[in-house]
């Protein structure tokens, strides 16, 4: 029993190390959401987030711009990374359960 707690406790410690590394690479990234407002005809994209209890808009670009695209793909890759924390805290919940359980 004591390999399969050294096994399991080198896993939650693993699981640790990645995920203070998805936590370090979401803070560079930007939260929120591209949001499309039409002014005059023309759509315009415009950056969406929470400050507090505020919604704050900035705004970006055009909707096809070069400057949109990248923002929506860094926000996509932030919620993508959060998808990959939250899963991570679960499995550490189980695997905690596992070793305090034996």
């Amino acid at each position: 029993m004591a390999v399969m707690d050294s096994v399991l406790k080198e896993e939650l410690d693993r699981l640790r190390a990645l995920r203070a590394r998805y936590a370090a690479e979401r803070a560079l990234l930007p939260h929120g959401s591209v949001v499309i407002k039409t002014k005059s005809g023309h759509p315009y994209a415009y950056r969406a987030y929470r400050k507090g209890h505020r919604v704050i808009t900035d705004y970006v670009g055009p909707e096809a711009s070069q400057q949109a695209k990248e923002l929506a793909a860094r926000l996509k890759k932030r919620r993508d990374i959060t998808r990959e924390i939250r899963a991570l805290d679960s499995e550490t919940a189980r695997l905690r359960k596992m070793i305090n359980a034996g």
